[in-house]
């Protein structure tokens, strides 16, 4: 993408009563008349038309160029440009995992694909991927670990968790009389399954920053649950020699 600087004021031509197209005044040769701004090619909008944005007045010709610098970071990243309308649900349905599916076995990229279904899309999809905080992550995360939990007396659901309740099964089974109807899963989602479904979103974030979709990965200081009773190595995710080498313990039904 290309950026140019530029210097314009309101001056009109007396000869026409037309303002001066910018950079014409001839009174811009002195220093304290007229502002300093930046234009830029930005990518085309829905109509394919060229879009070529300004920012601006600045004092100096340092300043406008600063602004630039910072205006053209916003839209590409290392050569390539940043697709900033992508949602998040959309990269991880319809990107991120239909890449991975050739590298992972079939089970692993079923429970992939739950994840994103039953947790991402539903807690974080709705966000522009470049928009995506680790504030919005650790939301999710509570909200998760609060799936058939008792709320607080008098204490309402929060959207986070109305949107991830919304997407569960209901049970397949035939109702007895009078009997409401109930999910299929009604147990607690256990801080091993945040953990795992924190490893499937950081592994994915880290995709998106390796195809030049983000520049860093805004969950990668997001601490995750802690599993009650044993420490677990951050690198391996196996048991530390504390626990007496058990193994993990599997992952829960979902």
């Amino acid at each position: 993408m290309r950026g140019t600087t530029y210097k314009r004021c309101g001056c009109r031509n007396p000869e026409t009563g037309e303002k001066y197209p910018a950079g014409k005044c001839p009174k811009l040769v002195n220093r304290d008349h007229g502002a300093w701004w930046a234009r830029y090619d930005a990518p085309a909008g829905s109509s394919g038309r060229r879009r070529q944005p300004t920012v601006g007045p600045f004092k100096t010709k340092k300043a406008a160029r600063q602004a630039l610098t910072e205006e053209l970071a916003k839209f590409e990243i290392h050569g390539r440009q940043l697709d900033r309308s992508l949602k998040t649900g959309a990269y991880l349905e319809t990107i991120w995992l239909p890449a991975k599916k050739e590298s992972l076995s079939t089970s692993t990229f079923a429970d992939y694909t739950e994840i994103v279904q039953l947790y991402l899309v539903p807690g974080l999809g709705h966000l522009k991927l470049v928009d995506l905080r680790d504030k919005h992550v650790i939301a999710l995360y509570e909200a998760i670990l609060q799936i058939n939990r008792p709320l607080p007396e008098g204490a309402k659901p929060s959207e986070m968790l109305r949107r991830l309740l919304e997407v569960r099964a209901y049970s397949t089974r035939q109702l007895k009389v009078g009997e409401a109807l109930r999910r299929k899963q009604t147990k607690p989602i256990s801080p091993a399954r945040v953990r795992k479904i924190h490893a499937v979103l950081h592994s994915a974030l880290n995709w998106a920053v390796k195809s030049k979709r983000l520049r860093e990965n805004p969950i990668a200081h997001v601490e995750t649950p802690r599993i009650r009773g044993r420490r677990v190595n951050r690198l391996s995710g196996r048991p530390n020699a504390s626990s007496g080498g058990r193994r993990p313990e599997r992952c829960p039904a979902r």
